[in-house]
């Protein structure tokens, strides 16, 4: 990977960790990396005027998993300030501020800072919109953007024939601010949207002279080949979001994915050509054929917790005057953003316009998220969507059915206080995260200026700098290594790797040590508190602006990572 990891750039060290105290029970073992099956759940909880509603615990919540009643074991809140009525929402500095140390010596963590990180991806629909529609989305986006903390983690991608990252969350909100200066984003004509032309097809037959019913003929033709490419349509789709898990499994916490599209293709056939028996009738072959699909689609944005939240850039849809969006609470909420009122259960309506609706709703409610339509204030509802978006509390419990066979299972979640509205994924599957060791690629990767954080080891370094070398002293949370051994003596080993880079992100040299250590039972108290120590001596390079720090369980593979900036 171009880091050289394995050729340690000072030499390998070899340290032996001993016995830090003796003074505790004989008796006493390591609870070290303890393996409890837990459901987690985002919820999101919001009062009826919008806001995020602070101060609950875990009695407060209502758990049942395929009606069964579930023992909810935490409650843990993401809340920050601010709400959907025109109040900015206030975050935490994002987590690419790297924090920076000049001649001297300095402390930091790889724990996440002030609270979990949420990562927001604005998803630009090329797929399934026409230039014209894109446009405005565009410069809706660019007026929300423009709301936003030029830090926050937020990326841009577009959807086509395949996913594109154009905007990293390194870059956050201000990034992607300038991207949409240039000509990145620009309109492109979907690859599967090209209209078919009927005019072509009857010339066709005037010119054959076919029987005299061709006008049926021709209609089979064309719904034919609209079944064609909306089956296309749903197979690039699926891909991409598939893709777009692989992406933000690397990262940490919860996604949000705000799609904007003037077409949710996951559900059903093409309205105008489903029957003469009215629009709207869905396809049980055509969605049969890719059940399995959506099956495995959904199953990798489970594990990687993403929440997708349509935002429908039609404009205002005339039938629904008023109505503003949807969750899984079977109905619409009519209203500007925090007057949520049910005013209808559209589950059986047939016009075209009410099934693409609940198509949107389907796929919110499938992930966690809200779908936002019928408004031609397009930045709006993304403002709206996005400060509902960022508050919310995890709710964990280990669920009382063991049998773990990847089959589906419905959750459903209350709140005993009547009058707030939950937002949260409506199931789960029954599979565990594919047990797959990191590789040594992995952890170079993680090296990588700007790499995602990764925070299976957590550790804290204090840093001394001077002119000549970077000298660091690190302290790994024992409590995300592990330790095995035989009798009284547990041991266990981190692999330590240091990438110095200057600002354009050029490689300027490595180091890596090795350090094992070796802790008899009555040091485990002592050790908890104190970490597991490890030193390591870089080489100053004259241009260096930062390093990234990378420390290795080496008996799992797993890793965590941080970067430091280097001043003067």
């Amino acid at each position: 990977m171009g880091l050289a990891l394995l050729r340690c750039g000072v030499g390998c060290l070899m340290l032996m960790v001993t016995s830090l105290a003796t003074a505790q029970n004989a008796t006493e073992t390591p609870t070290i990396r303890q393996n409890v099956r837990l459901v987690s759940i985002d919820v999101l909880v919001m009062d009826k005027d919008g806001r995020p509603v602070p101060g609950l615990v875990s009695e407060d919540f209502v758990v049942t998993e395929n009606g069964v009643a579930q023992k909810v074991l935490h409650a843990e809140p993401h809340l920050v300030s601010g709400g959907s009525d025109g109040r900015d929402v206030q975050m935490s500095a994002g987590p690419f501020a790297a924090p920076r140390v000049d001649a001297g010596k300095a402390s930091f963590s790889n724990k996440a800072p002030g609270g979990e990180t949420v990562w927001n991806v604005i998803l630009l629909d090329v797929l399934n919109t026409l230039p014209n529609d894109q446009m405005q989305a565009r410069r809706d986006l660019w007026k929300f953007v423009k709301t936003l903390p030029p830090d926050q983690p937020v990326a841009l991608a577009t959807m086509s024939d395949s996913l594109r990252v154009l905007a990293p969350f390194q870059a956050g909100a201000g990034g992607v601010d300038k991207l949409l200066a240039t000509a990145a984003a620009n309109p492109k004509s979907p690859p599967l949207l090209d209209v078919y032309n009927p005019d072509d097809q009857a010339i066709m037959e005037h010119i054959q002279a076919r029987m005299a019913d061709h006008g049926a003929a021709q209609q089979t033709s064309i719904q034919s080949e609209e079944t064609r490419k909306t089956e296309l349509r749903v197979q690039e789709a699926l891909s991409n979001f598939g893709s777009l898990a692989a992406w933000l499994g690397a990262y940490p916490g919860r996604k949000n994915v705000f799609w904007l599209s003037t077409g949710f293709p996951l559900i059903t056939v093409p309205h105008a050509f489903a029957s003469d028996k009215g629009p709207g009738i869905q396809s049980e072959n055509f969605r049969g054929r890719h059940a399995a699909e959506q099956n495995e689609v959904g199953k990798s944005l489970q594990l990687a917790r993403v929440a997708i939240f349509p935002i429908d850039i039609r404009g205002v849809l005339g039938d629904y005057a008023g109505m503003t969006d949807a969750t899984h609470n079977s109905g619409l909420y009519v209203g500007p953003a925090g007057a949520h009122e049910l005013v209808a259960d559209m589950n059986n309506a047939s016009s075209e316009q009410s099934q693409e609706i609940l198509e949107e709703k389907q796929i919110a409610e499938d992930t966690g998220g809200i779908a936002k339509f019928n408004s031609n204030d397009i930045a709006g509802m993304m403002r709206s969507a996005y400060d509902a978006s960022q508050s919310y509390y995890t709710v964990s419990y280990s669920p009382a059915n063991k049998e773990w066979k990847g089959e589906y299972r419905r959750t459903d979640v209350s709140v005993a206080k009547k009058g707030y509205r939950l937002t949260y994924r409506r199931g789960y599957y029954a599979v565990d995260r594919p047990v797959t060791a990191p590789t040594t690629d992995d952890f170079t990767r993680a090296l990588r200026k700007g790499a995602p954080p990764a925070r299976s080891v957590l550790f804290t370094t204090t840093l001394k700098k001077d002119s000549q070398a970077i000298v660091l002293d690190y302290s790994v949370d024992v409590h995300t290594l592990k330790f095995a051994g035989d009798g009284d003596i547990q041991t266990a080993g981190v692999d330590c790797a240091v990438v110095e880079y200057d600002r354009l992100g050029k490689v300027l040299g490595t180091a890596q040590v090795h350090v094992d250590g070796k802790v008899k039972p009555g040091d485990w108290a002592r050790l908890e508190q104190a970490g597991f120590p490890a030193h390591q001596v870089l080489p100053l390079a004259a241009n260096a602006a930062s390093i990234t720090i990378g420390i290795r369980d080496h008996a799992t593979g797993e890793f965590g990572n941080m970067e430091v900036a280097l001043g003067n």
